[in-house]
């Protein structure tokens, strides 16, 4: 039997949905979830799908009516960015 992997990410998360439609979403992007693009939304449950061999996920922002898949979020920052240069000082 094949365990399933673990999830990129898990109920309680939040995410970041993506600024433009994802139309490739295994689960099928639909036009209600244009509405939502580049909300920030917490992740409410998790799902295998053995069929397509990914998780699907549920959010607060819609009730769970969508099942979105991990591309269907922005990518989280490797760094955290600042707007200040520590070399400059301020008078």
């Amino acid at each position: 039997m094949t365990r399933e992997p673990h999830p990129r990410f898990n109920i309680g998360d939040v995410v970041r949905i993506v600024d433009k439609p994802y139309h490739d979403c295994p689960f099928t992007w639909i036009d209600e979830m244009s509405d939502y693009c580049g909300e920030e939304t917490t992740i409410t449950d998790v799902y295998w799908y053995e069929s397509s061999k990914t998780h699907g996920y549920s959010l607060d922002c819609d009730d769970g009516c969508c099942t979105w898949c991990e591309n269907c979020f922005e990518p989280e920052p490797d760094i955290e960015e600042s707007d200040s240069d520590p070399n400059i000082l301020f008078e």
